[in-house]
């Protein structure tokens, strides 16, 4: 049973031992990996986000899912947490086009804002995020999606 609980406790207490200005500078400055996003329907894809302070950062994405491809290109605004430096909230906002491989589906343009929290685990390279990124279609209709969250894991150097 121990051995179990401590892995859970193990981010808290690396979490909870970071001074809250200790570190000034971006907690990275450019990160590539993975992004899963789901909802209605999912995709799966690559993230690049590069940070050029510490609240703002530029984050572009290519995510493939059922008969769907999806460019996409977000600006962020990072704010810190209170007690944390590598851990941060983020709003932002983007555009995304979605191309469709069916005949009788024409192309889309997408606003998507961001609400989310962007985290680097300490003493690694490791950057993880949970977002909330609703999307609305500015053509061909007005069907919009508002649920809809993303996991990005990255890779931070």
């Amino acid at each position: 049973m121990r051995r179990s609980v401590f892995p859970l406790l193990l981010p808290v207490l690396l979490f909870s031992t970071v001074p809250a200005g200790a570190q000034k500078a971006p907690i990275y400055r450019n990160a590539v990996g993975g992004r899963l996003e789901f909802g209605y329907g999912s995709w799966v894809g690559v993230s690049w986000k590069h940070l050029y302070s510490r609240h703002h950062a530029t984050e572009l994405a290519v995510l493939f899912g059922y008969l769907t491809q999806v460019v996409a290109s977000e600006y962020h605004f990072n704010g810190d947490f209170r007690k944390d430096a590598n851990f941060q909230w983020v709003l932002g906002i983007g555009g995304a086009f979605a191309r469709y491989k069916r005949d009788f589906a024409p192309n889309d343009f997408y606003l998507r804002p961001i609400i989310g929290v962007d985290a680097r685990l300490p003493g690694t390279s490791i950057n993880m995020g949970l977002d909330w990124r609703p999307m609305f279609r500015l053509t061909n209709g007005n069907s919009n999606t508002t649920v809809r969250f993303s996991i990005p894991v990255r890779i931070a150097f």
